[in-house]
């Protein structure tokens, strides 16, 4: 992968097909939206709120402003090379594109399981899937992280219905690390049994 400017509001990482973005208060009706697709929200316990949706965005601002990273918010750019994605941390990258999910790393813990731990997450719109965005999207959000800290590991926790995200998780190099019940789901039986996706470096 090339390398990676600094936090400069630079392009990041290796062409103009998908800009991968910080949030803005304008994503939290589109987020919101997708989170009432029951084909995007297929793997979680439930359809999310609007009130999910304002949270989850501040949760966002808030893990750039401590951390210089997020769940990058998806948005196309306008080019025709649909499997490139670019990284720019400028604010003003985010306006006026629309928001098709997320692809990002954030810093996390899942109580009893992991504490304080880069956590790389997806979730995007269904017009997306298949196009082989998820895996260079990922990528370029691991290399922007590996950047500022080279030891990085990363971690991923998914549910062990989620084939999709676990193929996903293969592709990145990842391998399944550790078995457990998420806390968060224990109402829920279908979900509950997760694994720990990791990186060996």
């Amino acid at each position: 992968m090339p390398g990676l400017a600094d936090c400069d509001g630079l392009a990041l990482a290796c062409s103009m097909a998908y800009l991968l973005t910080r949030y803005t208060s304008q994503d939290i009706q589109s987020l919101f939206a997708q989170a009432q697709d029951p084909r995007v929200m297929e793997f979680f316990p439930g359809l999310g709120t609007y009130e999910w949706a304002s949270t989850f965005v501040e949760r966002q601002q808030k893990q750039f402003a401590q951390h210089k990273t997020c769940y990058w918010a998806v948005r196309k750019n306008g080019s025709n090379n649909d499997n490139l994605v670019t990284l720019n941390t400028s604010l003003h990258a985010a306006k006026s594109l629309p928001y098709l999910g997320f692809v990002g790393v954030i810093h996390n813990t899942v109580a009893g399981v992991k504490e304080n731990y880069w956590d790389i997450g997806w979730r995007l719109a269904p017009a997306l899937w298949g196009k082989g965005i998820t895996v260079p999207a990922a990528q370029a959000a691991m290399q922007h992280i590996q950047d500022m800290h080279p030891d990085a590991r990363f971690h991923a926790v998914i549910t062990d219905t989620n084939q999709p995200s676990i193929q996903v998780a293969t592709r990145l190099g990842m391998k399944r690390s550790q078995s457990f019940q998420h806390p968060m789901l224990l109402k829920h039986p279908e979900l509950v049994n997760c694994g720990m996706w990791s990186t060996n470096t």
